[in-house]
């Protein structure tokens, strides 16, 4: 932050606009607009065309007849009112006990949610000298450092084999999806082609032209891909792996202590329906499962024959990630990735095995006191004589994010429901989503919960004299966070057990 003059300032203008401080990035921000629609308008009606950038806005609620668009006011609106009364009163209870016991200054088991002197005379320097809007971009940025880690993952394969549906799977699209890669039998990749996750522009995954071809001889193929710079290695076959997907490992193998190669064996599910065909009776599922052995044995075998050392082989279906070896190559990644890059990975890819929810959780608690403080400095700023809250809109866009992390955000939910053939609204109703009644009354949840008594310093750019009022609200906005952040992890529990219960109907 601090230039060579000196200056803690960056580049921007201090007199920008306070209601910039928490800008989402155009991914997140298309994010917000889906929940938007739908948190507060399930239907899609009376959406967020007409509001403002700023998160907080995105919160609209009642039209001018009292309601929210989602079609007759009956029973599910009355359910939806209980529910987030009784979210509401569920807080304040909550909040009255913190206030009672863990916002005694002193508790030593709060000791480490503390803001250091140290970081509070170098926020007041931020302050006094680019202002409030500088200091709140500051603080957002330490908070999501992840999205500047650049994680790099090598997929290599010959045309036909499933190279860009597998790409596409990894990303969480489909074939027609915008920016998803193109697919088909005839090899069109000269060149290592980038292709970024849609929810973070710093984990690639790049498509490499297949080795062998007229284009890419074995012999220069090496030096023209550069497999220095790949964490990941994945070698993508829809049948044997070939004399040339073997050279390549082999010398990948040979020239790189830990490569931290895979073998991907897709189309698995077209092994099996291409068995069943020959057959007049049914598979049993013992059957397929041996018939899968049969092919995991075989491609281990060939490889090591090969002189393959210890090949880690993952049979899937791009087109269903929740069947056959994906989700054990995703934990696999998560667990081989190394630690600096595990944040950044983890939170980029879909939630759809219990070790990467885990991995969630474990990121999302860690940040957890960082935005709560953020938080607070920007309840510091606020003037509570006018009303305003400007810590809300921080509260917002990390309950999204939560929702998002957790898969139970709108644009996930709609997935389902088209999945299963159910209206949105019944999946809310299904997780009994206590967020989504947070989300229709954002601002009144927020509200009961500040215990906090304001002070004449409200307002102020001063922070190094108002310790105690920081850490009272950071402790408090935790406690509300810490709340959120397990509502969406059991309603994570219950939409993982619902579509089990709704694949079996």
């Amino acid at each position: 932050m601090q230039s060579q003059s000196g200056n803690y300032c960056g580049d921007s203008n201090p007199s920008t606009e306070l209601q910039q401080l928490v800008q989402p990035s155009d991914q997140e921000q298309r994010q917000v607009d889906s929940d938007c629609v739908v948190e507060s308008n399930p239907t899609g009606t009376n959406g967020c065309a007409a509001q403002q950038t700023n998160v907080a806005t995105h919160e609209k609620v009642d039209n001018a007849n009292g309601t929210t668009g989602e079609g007759p006011a009956g029973s599910t609106r009355n359910a939806e009112d209980e529910l987030l009364n009784s979210t509401l009163e569920s807080l304040e209870i909550s909040a009255v006990a913190y206030s009672q016991d863990d916002n005694e200054l002193g508790s030593d088991q709060l000791d480490d949610t503390i803001l250091e002197n140290e970081k509070m005379v170098d926020y007041q320097k931020v302050l006094d000298q680019c202002g409030y809007t500088e200091l709140m971009n500051m603080l957002d940025e330490n908070n999501n450092k992840w999205r500047d880690i650049k994680i790099s993952i090598a997929i290599t394969g010959q045309s036909g084999s499933g190279k860009s549906s597998f790409i596409n799977a990894l990303r969480g699209l489909k074939d027609e999806d915008k920016d998803a890669a193109e697919t088909g039998c005839v090899e069109t990749t000269i060149y290592p082609k980038p292709y970024p996750h849609p929810d973070n522009k710093n984990l690639v995954l790049w498509d490499l032209p297949g080795v062998g071809t007229r284009n890419n001889p074995q012999e220069t193929y090496l030096q023209t891909v550069n497999f220095k710079k790949y964490d990941f290695i994945i070698l993508v076959s829809s049948n044997r792996f070939t004399e040339h997907d073997t050279y390549l490992a082999k010398h990948i193998q040979f020239k790189f202590d830990d490569p931290h190669l895979f073998f991907v064996r897709s189309k698995i599910d077209v092994d099996l329906e291409n068995k069943q065909k020959g057959r007049r009776i049914p598979m049993t599922e013992k059957s397929r499962q041996e018939t899968l052995d049969e092919i995991k044995k075989n491609c281990d075998e060939n490889l090591m024959k090969d002189k393959i050392q210890s090949p880690l082989v993952f049979m899937i279906n791009n087109h269903d990630t929740h069947t056959f070896d994906f989700k054990t190559l995703a934990n696999t990644l998560v667990d081989k990735v190394k630690e600096l890059k595990r944040d950044a990975l983890v939170l980029s890819i879909a939630p759809f095995t219990e070790k990467i929810v885990d991995a969630k959780v474990d990121a999302l608690n860690r940040r957890l006191n960082d935005v709560a403080g953020c938080a607070a400095v920007a309840a510091l700023h606020s003037k509570r004589e006018e009303g305003e809250r400007l810590e809300i809109d921080i509260l917002k866009k990390e309950m999204l994010m939560y929702k998002r992390q957790l898969g139970i955000d709108t644009h996930s939910l709609n997935v389902v429901a088209g999945k299963f053939k159910k209206d949105i609204q019944e999946i809310y109703i299904a997780l009994n989503s206590e967020t989504h009644a947070i989300l229709r009354k954002f601002d009144d949840y927020c509200a009961r919960a500040d215990k906090v008594v304001p002070s004449e310093l409200h307002g102020l750019q001063v922070l190094k004299n108002n310790e105690k009022l920081y850490e009272r609200y950071q402790r408090q906005w935790s406690s509300v966070l810490k709340k959120i952040l397990h509502l969406c992890i059991k309603e994570n529990i219950t939409l993982q057990r619902k579509i089990v219960e709704w694949s079996h109907t």
